[in-house]
């Protein structure tokens, strides 16, 4: 081996040497690291069971079981009205048209004969002129004291005529006797046959005038009955001039608003001419639409003809904008003969009347309370009260929830009529109650809508729980 090689494997060896040296020392430190932390790790167990076993255990507590809080309303049994409210338009109950029934120019309008304006019964609304109908009617006037004169004057004549013929008759007698005595002498030869003649020739010439007076007298009636036909006829024709007459001044027939105007004096008018409206103000209607079942509630067995006789009482109630409700009493006076095919309801009309302050108006929307029979032994409970199955939740004395089935009368709004099920002091809970229980503690916070001071305490309902346990229904 040459002086080189032996060189380089000296000098290979004392690396190898000290590579191990130092792998040595690595390992060493990382022994001592490993215990370091399990010295450490030991030391901090001891410590923490040592100062576990200094530590002293807490009081233990009961465990209280939850209580409900919850809402009740007394129940009282008794009387209760059945009322129902509803809504309607007010209507005008009588509106008619002003149409003169004669014809000329106007002399007089009224002032408030114009839109909007007020005119009470028996004023003058307009005047036409008369002179026409007056002159008319005098004519008439004139040929009926013409025909009254003429049968006066025939019924005098007809008696005087009578008289007449009295005596013509008892004249006719006079001649027939005389004609008589000289016929029975000229018999006896002791009237000559001229005598006898001139005699017979007087009684024919008093026939004559007596059948003259006859004649007369006979043709005196039937032109009195002709007369008296053409007075009778005179008479209508005045009758008819006085209604004309009467028709050229137009009176308001009730107290009422005009809805239209606009005519002016000295206008022609026109018979037929419809000029305004005018809307009584004194009476009026609404018709509220109502189903058959709330009608049935609040009158069973009650039609619409027994309406004319017993008119229910109703509460007619508008609000201005700013809230203020103006109060009417009044009165349904019929029902519609047949319902509305799209909300199957029926009208009910109400009559109201204003109470002079003239607010009352065709258009108004209003409230309609309808104030029907009187329910004996019943009571009424909030509409949230009432649970499923026809159920309600009860507070009952010892604290605890009740559960019990109720009769339903009737829904009504907010309110449900129950006629069978609860007794007078119950306490019905209207508040929610998501998961009900019968004999869970309750605790009353509010009865009839006012709070409950001092409530009842979760421990007065259950004994005290010990150990986390739980009551049953929790």
């Amino acid at each position: 081996m040459s002086e080189d090689t032996k060189e380089t494997a000296t000098v290979v060896e004392a690396e190898d040497g000290k590579a191990t040296e130092d792998g040595g020392a690595k390992a060493l430190q990382i022994i001592l690291n490993v215990v370091l932390v399990a010295v450490i790790i030991v030391t901090g167990v001891v410590i923490m069971i040592k100062l576990e076993a200094m530590k002293k255990p807490p009081p233990r507590k009961p465990v209280v079981p939850r209580m409900l809080k919850v809402q009740v309303a007394d129940i009282t049994v008794g009387e209760y009205r059945v009322t129902v409210t509803g809504n309607g338009t007010v209507a005008a109950k009588n509106e008619i048209n002003i149409i003169p029934e004669v014809s000329g120019k106007l002399t007089y309008v009224n002032p408030e004969f114009r839109e909007g304006g007020f005119v009470d019964r028996g004023e003058v609304l307009f005047r036409i002129e008369q002179s026409d109908y007056v002159e008319a009617r005098n004519q008439i006037l004139a040929g009926i004291a013409a025909s009254e004169a003429e049968i006066a004057y025939q019924k005098d004549r007809k008696a005087s005529l009578g008289k007449e013929l009295a005596l013509a008759k008892k004249t006719w007698e006079i001649s027939n006797q005389e004609s008589e005595r000289l016929r029975r002498l000229y018999e006896k030869k002791a009237a000559s046959e001229a005598e006898l003649n001139r005699t017979l020739l007087s009684e024919q010439s008093a026939k004559q005038v007596v059948e003259q007076y006859k004649s007369n007298i006979e043709l005196i009636d039937p032109g009195i009955v002709r007369i008296e036909a053409q007075l009778e006829s005179a008479r209508a024709q005045l009758a008819k001039a006085d209604l004309s007459l009467s028709r050229t001044e137009y009176k308001m027939p009730f107290t009422g608003r005009v809805s239209c105007g606009g005519i002016t004096e000295g206008q022609f008018v026109g018979a037929g001419q419809p000029l305004c409206r005018v809307q009584d103000v004194s009476v009026y209607e609404i018709p509220v639409p109502l189903s058959l079942s709330d009608w049935h509630a609040l009158a069973p067995g009650i039609g619409s003809r027994d309406l004319e006789t017993s008119p229910m009482p109703v509460e007619v109630v508008w609000k201005n904008d700013a809230g203020r409700p103006y109060v009417w009493p009044g009165k349904v006076v019929r029902m519609s003969s047949t319902l509305n095919r799209k909300t199957r309801m029926a009208d009910l009309v109400v009559e109201v009347r204003d109470d002079g302050d003239r607010l009352l108006r065709p258009g108004m929307f209003c409230e309609v309370t309808f104030k029907g029979q009187t329910l004996e032994g019943v009571t009424t409970v909030p509409r949230r009260a009432l649970r499923e199955n026809d159920t309600v939740y009860l507070a009952g004395p010892d604290n605890k929830l009740e559960i019990k089935n109720v009769d339903v009368w009737r829904r009504s709004g907010e309110r449900v009529v129950i006629k069978g099920g609860l007794e007078a002091g119950d306490q019905v809970i209207t508040s929610v109650v998501e998961e009900a229980v019968p004999g869970m503690a309750v605790a009353v916070i509010s009865r009839n809508g006012k709070k409950v001071s001092g409530e009842p305490r979760a421990e007065d309902a259950h004994p005290a729980i010990e150990n986390g346990a739980t009551p049953k229904g929790y």
